[in-house]
């Protein structure tokens, strides 16, 4: 855990010297600085190094191993393009195969890039705080996901330009990129939602009663089961209500997850009276994203927690807003705020590492691997 911690360190204090995007400012301010501009490169850098010549996290060795199974050529016939759930991520193989050969870190070194670009261009022009913002995407949300699945990842990736559109009231470019997003990972539809509650103020009644009808289908998750399976019919495999109701949430990771809309609904007022849109947004979608993470204590998290996942890319942003801009200025702020990232930092740990600094949950090849079939 060494090198993570290291990265950690180095992209935040990076970022320290990153200040709030003027597109997004709410006063003019001047350029960019070239120490700025440096500074962010180096964090794009960073990021993809570390994410794309990793050899081991979750599914990643299974990527690296099924990639000799991919297309090599683009010959696709329309009925296998409609029902083929992964088209877009088998289209990206296969020109991934083109270009570099079989050499499979290509395949995350490219999704690396892809992932990561999308994350910190949408984090710099909306982020209030790009330190602490980084801190939590590696800490809490979504810098693992980007290590561990990367199908999901880069159909997230691919929606943030179109969550950017919408943010900005360009509909057309939010659903064109889900579409896109769809043929990477289906389940990407359920972020269909997303312009429901654009501009709903937080803990809204229409916030409000998302919330208590998914508390309800949660406590009747074995009556709705048919809807799932429906739901994933056709997508990747046929789930069973077996395996949907196999396995439960950790209740501690529910307790975690639960923390910050905790503090966003005892914070509403304030919240609300900030008016800011982009925020309202990040913390309604943080709240959807929760109770996915809610209903996986009543049915097996691999195939409902994963739902939230796509709910969770402003966790990153709204989260430091509220400590920081939200929590009232007194003798107390300080040490909520400190309280709250050792705890998170030592969550993190536990759920990498079990507090055993010198296993690397990771593992990293060398730059030299991916010019490896070239330099032969």
């Amino acid at each position: 855990m060494w090198n993570l911690a290291f990265f950690a360190i180095l992209v935040c204090t990076l970022a320290v010297n990153v200040k709030e995007d003027v597109a997004a400012a709410d006063v003019k301010v001047n350029r960019p600085k070239l120490s700025e501009t440096l500074c962010m490169f180096l964090i794009y850098v960073s990021f993809i190094m570390f994410v794309g010549l990793r050899t081991r996290y979750n599914d990643t060795a299974n990527y690296i191993s099924f990639f000799r199974y991919a297309r090599a050529n683009f010959v696709w016939s329309l009925d296998e393009i409609i029902h083929t759930p992964y088209w877009g991520f088998e289209t990206l193989q296969t020109a991934i195969k083109k270009v570099f050969g079989d050499n499979a870190q290509w395949l995350i070194m490219v999704s690396s890039i892809i992932t990561n670009v999308s994350f910190l261009r949408f984090y710099r022009k909306y982020s209030k705080n790009m330190a602490m913002t980084l801190l939590c995407f590696i800490i809490i949300q979504p810098f693992v996901l980007t290590c561990a699945a990367l199908k999901q990842s880069v159909a997230i990736a691919i929606s943030l330009f179109g969550i950017d559109g919408l943010i900005r009231g360009n509909k057309p470019l939010f659903f064109i990129s889900l579409a896109v997003a769809y043929t990477f990972h289906p389940y990407i539809i359920v972020l269909a939602v997303a312009p429901l509650i654009l501009d709903e103020e937080v803990w809204s009644e229409r916030m409000g009663t998302i919330v208590f009808i998914s508390f309800i289908l949660s406590l009747l998750m074995s009556q709705v089961l048919g809807f799932f399976i429906g739901l994933t019919d056709g997508m990747s495999r046929t789930y069973t209500a077996k395996q949907l109701l196999d396995h439960t949430m950790n209740p501690l990771r529910v307790i975690v997850d639960g923390v910050p809309v905790l503090l966003s609904f005892i914070l509403k007022d304030t919240i609300n009276e900030k008016k800011n849109r982009v925020m309202n947004f990040g913390i309604n979608l943080m709240t959807i994203s929760f109770m996915f993470s809610f209903a996986s204590l009543f049915g097996n998290p691999v195939y409902i927690y994963r739902m939230g996942n796509y709910f969770g890319f402003m966790h990153a942003i709204v989260i430091p807003w509220m400590l920081f801009e939200c929590v009232p200025n007194d003798k107390w702020k300080p040490l909520i705020i400190l309280v709250f990232f050792v705890a998170y930092i030592g969550i993190f740990l536990l759920d990498s590492c079990g507090f055993y600094l010198s296993y690397d949950p990771f593992r990293h090849t060398s730059i030299a691997t991916l010019f490896e079939g070239w330099l032969k």
